[in-house]
Formats: structure tokens, sequence, C-alpha cells
């Protein structure tokens, strides 16, 4: 038996079968992904689907550690990743803003 399948086994028996299908560890074939590239990630995909437009706000800081799972610097970093290729623009005290849409 592989190691997944131990644990696989474990959690069904603790939570139920839902959560047993899906994969508790990444695989070689699925590498982990950092949490602020998911959020620059999640961040473009929205601009890009036209879910943000230029000019909207994004959520705050601390809306977006609730939402990702994680610590405030994390969220900032990937909020300042977007601002140094220019597709965010921040004001201290008022936000952060969408600047362009992709073409």
């Amino acid at each position: 038996m592989t190691y997944y399948g131990y644990l696989e086994r474990q959690v069904s028996r603790t939570m139920g079968p839902t959560y047993a299908r899906e994969p508790l560890m990444p695989t070689p074939s699925q590498p982990a992904e950092p949490v602020y590239r998911r959020i620059m990630r999640a961040i473009e995909t929205a601009i890009a689907t036209g879910e943000l437009k230029p000019g909207d706000k994004l959520p705050s800081t601390a809306q977006l550690c609730e939402q990702y799972g994680c610590s405030a610097p994390t969220a900032r970093q990937a909020l300042a990743r977007l601002q140094e290729r220019g597709v965010l623009q921040g004001h201290q005290g008022r936000g952060v803003y969408v600047t362009y849409a992709p073409e």
C-alpha cells in the first residue's frame, strides 16, 4: 500500500468519503504553488476575464488574508509584485486599484 493510500483510508475514517478523494499532499506531478503566486494568478485571471476592470478597487490585505488563509506579508508580496508589473497601483490609505486590462 502506498503512503497516499494509507492517508486516504485514515481520512475517510475520520472525515468521511468526500475528503478522501482530494490529494492530501502535492505529488511530483502536482508541485506546490506558493500562496502569493496563487493570489497573483487569481487577480490576473479576474482582470483577463473582465471581472476586474481598470479603476476597480481590490479587496483589502486583511480580506485577501482571510480568503487565501495566508499572512499579511504574503498578500502584500502578491500585490507588490503586480504593482511592479504595472497591473495594479497602490495608494496608501486608499487601497489598491487595477491600472489596465491586458489585450
